[in-house]
């Protein structure tokens, strides 16, 4: 019995160690070996940083309370193009493959408000510190993004069933952000005394680079006639290093002047998921394969926001920092050799 038992345990790690498996075990795809692939994308999204509302408004009045109808300044974030590219080349061990992407999505948004119910109504300086914060009549507000990814990744396609193919990929993630936030005041009255400024800038900036670990997986859901269904998600985690700035000041110099710069790293958190719909299809007996799909994609960026926070620690408050957001439409085009 015991020797039975040392049998059938050892053609267990036989079978685990082997490296003959069978043909339909994870099978590559494509089932021909390709050289490479070449592709790119249009990006067509949408970048939300949280923590960048400039003002609250109040009908009644220069003053904080009460506030009747008072509302909050948003920024109008609105979708914006942008780009992506990938190559890749076919390796001889077991299909693998070495991917290169990099993306690029460059934007300004601005936005522009003013008190209601003039002459009487107001806004109040979220953007000043405490002591120069006081009503405005009007507020403008310019957010500008600079946002570089590049990932290098070893990748895997394989079959998971006859009409299941998974694209398993780990590798190195690093991004560049840079961000300028400038919010100009008009006639701002102080929240006490009778001191006036025509004009008062509040400027902040945060430069940053990260680099890191990801991972993730690609789904492809065959439907037949070249069509598919597609699933994406991926996770990295990067060490970030910021450069943040913050200054304000006025052409009359009525409001104190303020300099403050802060560096600081963190570990920082990243996800992206993806649904879409392409179509690809071989031809010149197998030897390419030509690749269109469109998905809408979601990336999550966590506490992107250190020129709030900069802001805040120099009023002594402490709080969340903000996460930057992406979503929108990518339309690609591959070509495999």
């Amino acid at each position: 019995m015991v020797i039975r038992l040392i049998t059938f345990q050892l053609l267990i790690t036989l079978s685990i160690f082997t490296t003959e498996l069978p043909e339909g075990y994870n099978a590559p795809f494509p089932k021909k070996p390709l050289r490479g692939s070449v592709g790119t994308s249009f990006l067509y999204w949408e970048a939300i940083q949280d923590g960048l509302e400039y003002g609250i408004t109040n009908p009644a009045g220069r003053q904080t309370l009460p506030n009747p109808n008072g509302r909050v300044l948003q920024q109008d974030f609105t979708y914006k193009p942008g780009f992506k590219i990938e190559a890749s080349i076919f390796t001889s061990h077991d299909n693998w493959q070495i991917v290169s992407q990099y993306l690029r999505l460059h934007q300004d948004i601005t936005s522009t408000s003013s008190a209601p119910n003039s002459p009487i109504g107001s806004i109040y300086t979220l953007w000043l510190i405490s002591q120069n914060a006081g009503f405005a009549s009007n507020a403008a507000a310019k957010w500008r993004l600079n946002f570089d990814q590049l990932d290098l990744e070893l990748a895997r396609s394989f079959y998971v069933g006859k009409e299941l193919v998974f694209n398993a990929h780990f590798g190195t993630r690093a991004n560049w952000i840079d961000q300028r936030y400038n919010i100009q005041y008009f006639n701002v009255f102080a929240k006490t005394g009778n001191a006036f400024s025509s004009r008062a800038v509040s400027f902040s900036k945060s430069d940053s680079w990260a680099l890191g670990p990801k991972g993730g997986i690609n789904t492809n859901w065959l439907l037949g006639k070249g069509f598919r269904l597609i699933g994406k998600a991926s996770a990295s985690i990067v060490y970030t290093k910021f450069k943040t700035k913050h200054t304000e000041q006025s052409p009359s110099n009525s409001i104190s002047q303020v300099n403050i710069k802060d560096d600081s790293s963190y570990l920082r958190p990243m996800a992206e998921l993806g649904l879409g719909l392409g179509w690809g299809s071989f031809f010149k007996k197998e030897s390419f394969f030509f690749d269109l799909s469109t998905s809408y994609d979601f990336q999550l960026l966590g506490s992107q926001n250190m020129m709030q926070n900069l802001l805040n620690l120099s009023q002594g408050v402490s709080g969340g920092i903000g996460d930057l957001y992406f979503h929108g439409v990518s339309a690609t085009i591959r070509f495999d050799f």
